[in-house]
């Protein structure tokens, strides 16, 4: 499996309500999750499944 850095543009493909500014120093799971339960009203536990399937392939 190979592992893929990830960026701030490959967030913002995947979460749009995030800004630039927004993903430019997510640097955790936790921070990720964070942000986009916050941008997209949505409960901790959703966001953080939500990103864990995302990051399956990648890492920061």
């Amino acid at each position: 499996m190979t592992n893929t850095k990830i960026q701030a543009n490959d967030i913002h493909a995947k979460w749009s309500k995030l800004n630039q500014a927004d993903v430019a120093n997510v640097r955790s799971h936790e921070a990720l999750s964070a942000l986009v339960a916050k941008a997209y009203s949505m409960d901790k536990a959703r966001a953080d499944a939500d990103v864990s399937v995302w990051m399956s392939d990648r890492s920061f």
